[in-house]
């Protein structure tokens, strides 16, 4: 009975450390190795640190440009306007004096009507005045 128990615990034992053995896992880096890994790892993040700070600079630059592209389109918006007023005043005044022109080229033409008939009178006394001298 005691040879039973020591060759069932004798077996137990040997299955217990052979098959149920849990190993620590093997890894195929070594030290060095990880360390080469977060060193390359450190120079990818300082280049991603670098890349994003001038990404937010140019953000930046590109937000500046913007608000004084923004403002000298107010500046223009308001000088159009100026301008399209201007033109309005110009097209009243142009309208005005055109009216002008046409009522002093009616008038023109009236003296030059008026003109004609005169120098036909004057024509005309000249003619009698110089046959009653005779």
């Amino acid at each position: 009975m005691i040879t039973a128990s020591l060759g069932i615990s004798a077996f137990v034992i040997f299955f217990w450390r052979t098959v149920l053995a849990v190993k620590p896992p093997v890894y195929q880096v070594n030290l060095e190795q990880i360390s080469e890994k977060i060193n390359h790892f450190v120079k990818e993040n300082r280049q991603l640190a670098e890349n994003i700070a001038s990404m937010e600079q140019k953000i930046n630059d590109s937000k500046k440009r913007l608000q004084e592209t923004r403002r000298q389109n107010k500046m223009c918006s308001h000088e159009a306007l100026k301008f399209k007023d201007n033109i309005k005043t110009i097209e009243r005044v142009n309208e005005f004096l055109n009216d002008l022109l046409q009522s002093s080229r009616a008038r023109l033409q009236s003296v030059r009507g008026q003109n004609v008939k005169t120098l036909n009178l004057v024509r005309i006394w000249m003619l009698i005045s110089s046959q009653l001298d005779f």
